[in-house]
């Protein structure tokens, strides 16, 4: 891999949303949970990867597309903040490049053509 088409990946990691990404594919949610403050208490006075508002806790969440099974609940936890993504169920994690690769079978390279074309963007040459 080339220092140029890296450069390109990093840029296409930095315009990608991995929450429009993953809207692609599942429908995105903003879920309330109660016991979130037990579960991910503030650090520094700081609430990571998630929302308050009108003072309750909220986050952003999906179904797993990965999974064929019906379970109730939504299981993608979406942290904006970072733009990944972690599934509780089946425990697939990573960036919009590694959600591509898994929800669509494809390698590397074929995740940032998708990737690319959904973000009107020219892939580069690896080579």
């Amino acid at each position: 891999m080339t220092k140029e088409y890296a450069r390109f990946v990093e840029k296409l990691l930095k315009k990608a949303k991995i929450i429009e990404v993953i809207n692609d594919y599942s429908t995105v949610t903003i879920s309330k949970n109660w016991d979130m403050y037990k579960k991910y208490p503030a650090i520094g006075g700081k609430i990571p990867r998630k929302f308050l508002l009108n003072n309750q806790w909220f986050h952003y969440c999906a179904k797993c597309p990965f999974e064929k099974e019906e379970r109730c609940g939504e299981d993608i936890n979406i942290y904006i903040d970072a733009n990944t993504y972690f599934c509780e169920h089946c425990k697939r994690c990573g960036n919009a490049l590694n959600f591509i690769q898994d929800v669509e079978h494809v390698d590397y390279d074929k995740a940032v053509e998708i990737l690319a074309k959904k973000y009107n963007m020219v892939v580069l040459n690896r080579d």
